[in-house]
């Protein structure tokens, strides 16, 4: 604390004499332009061109000690203060990405897509009713929100939202409201069978375990 007060102590003397300098060459520059008489007692020049000598000059010489003053301790409470601005914009920039990421990913993992319903009667299937529950005890109350994907237009996509509509209020309308609306954001999720086909042809690919055993010791040897 003593240092950063002494720092600016030395700064605040420098500042003064710098503007005391050119002061007095700004005075130095009057008189010269007004001629020999100077400045009288009445604090005017001689031709009145240089005005009164406590006011202009000495004026404009304090309104800018003043600005200097103020930017120095501007600068000061800044380095002070380091890095906790900077790090709150980041921390803003951060989030802003970090946000919208969250909210598409919400909005995927809230869209139903064909798969969810019967593609005969557009209806909620078992897999659609299961998925719809999921979304409605455990979603956010703030972001609970369904959606369905566009890959039906016309009739078929108003009731696919209707037939959700249904269940929402026959099962679950004491968790509170809900939006329905579409979606062009296609979440493309990875069918199971899909997934247990991939984990089945890696398992049927590894070798068969074998211990190795050198010749001439034993098994109990080798295991160890």
């Amino acid at each position: 604390m003593e240092t950063i007060n002494s720092r600016r102590m030395l700064s605040l003397a420098f500042a003064l004499v710098a503007t005391l300098a050119t002061s007095s060459m700004a005075l130095a520059q009057c008189g010269g332009s007004c001629g020999s008489a100077g400045f009288g007692w009445s604090g005017g020049c001689a031709d009145g061109h240089c005005g009164d000598a406590s006011g202009s000059y000495f004026g404009n010489a304090r309104s800018n000690y003043e600005q200097m003053r103020h930017d120095f301790d501007l600068v000061t409470a800044r380095n002070d203060a380091w890095p906790l601005p900077f790090n709150c914009w980041d921390r803003e920039a951060y989030y802003v990405v970090m946000n919208q990421q969250y909210a598409h990913g919400l909005q995927m993992a809230h869209t139903l897509t064909s798969d969810y319903f019967d593609p005969n009667t557009h209806e909620l299937n078992r897999v659609g009713e299961m998925r719809v529950a999921w979304i409605m005890q455990n979603s956010p109350s703030a972001e609970r929100q369904i959606y369905v994907y566009e890959d039906q237009t016309g009739p078929a996509l108003d009731m696919r939202m209707a037939s959700i509509r249904q269940v929402v209020d026959r099962w679950y309308g004491h968790l509170g409201p809900v939006n329905i609306a579409s979606s062009r954001l296609n979440p493309t999720p990875i069918p199971a069978t899909y997934q247990k086909t991939i984990l089945d042809q890696y398992a049927s690919g590894q070798p068969a375990p074998v211990i190795p055993i050198a010749s001439g010791t034993k098994l109990t040897s080798s295991v160890n």
